[in-house]
């Protein structure tokens, strides 16, 4: 089980999706900041610049991504033959 969650980190690290959405984040949080007023600016610092909907928003897509790219190099298929119980599958993804 271990190695397999090394497997999946190792292929999250190594895809371009992880780090193009990491800048895309860093990129919205800077507009976000630069774009509202000054009275705003205080209460938006303590909400840590609106990141919380701009995170749900990128795992959502980064998700979708490594899932469908399972579907697509056939990888889950051999995970649902080879694994005794199918709901690890799932979790792994």
């Amino acid at each position: 089980m271990i190695y397999s969650i090394k497997q999946e980190l190792y292929k999250l690290v190594h895809r371009k999706i992880t780090w193009i959405a990491a800048i895309i984040l860093f990129f919205l949080m800077l507009i976000t900041g630069f774009a509202l007023a000054d009275e705003s600016k205080k209460l938006i610092l303590t909400l840590t610049f609106d990141s919380s909907d701009f995170i749900m928003f990128i795992l959502v897509i980064v998700g979708a991504t490594c899932f469908s790219m399972e579907f697509q190099n056939n990888t889950i298929l051999t995970l649902l033959y080879e694994s005794s119980n199918k709901i690890y599958c799932f979790i792994l993804i």
